[in-house]
């Protein structure tokens, strides 16, 4: 994204619907580490269930319809049924949006890259109730059970 665009200072992440898998250990903890790789500031918002919908979900619904449709009037042995096949269309039909593909073997590398640095980050307990995740440093986050509220609780990760 910065070579995209060289004046980002801060990305603000929303999720739709608080999802356990979404609120872990390790996210938090590379939460708390975008600063430092990336020379941006981060933070992670939740949007409870069917709160949040905007453009981009538009923009999805949009994509996937039209990469269905696409599917369907190719023959049988050339449908749209993988990740890959998926990216492919997308990025010479779609040309007014950017697509990326992680392969599997790159996400085990950078999975296995990641292992011993999540090894010894801590877990929160009662992230469910909590909708917005600010890092204070490198390895504490800030809570709050409402996104812009001023009183958080503060979580150490190590």
């Amino acid at each position: 994204m910065k070579n995209q665009f060289d004046d980002i200072r801060k990305i603000t992440f929303f999720l739709l619907r608080c999802r356990p898998q979404y609120k872990n250990r390790k996210n938090f903890y590379s939460l708390c580490q975008f600063k430092k790789k990336f020379s941006i500031d981060a933070e992670w918002h939740f949007f409870a269930t069917s709160h949040g919908k905007g453009p981009c979900d538009g923009i999805g619904g949009a994509l996937k319809r039209n990469a269905t449709k696409a599917s369907l009037q190719r023959p049988y042995s050339n449908q749209i049924t993988t990740a890959k096949d998926l990216y492919d269309w997308a990025k010479t039909k779609e040309s007014a949006m950017a697509f990326h593909y992680c392969s599997e073997e790159s996400y085990k590398k950078i999975e296995n890259l990641l292992k011993n640095q999540f090894d010894c980050v801590k877990s929160i307990q009662g992230t469910q109730k909590f909708h917005s995740f600010v890092p204070i440093d490198e390895s504490t986050v800030a809570a709050r059970k409402i996104s812009f509220q001023n009183n958080f609780e503060k979580f150490a990760l190590k």
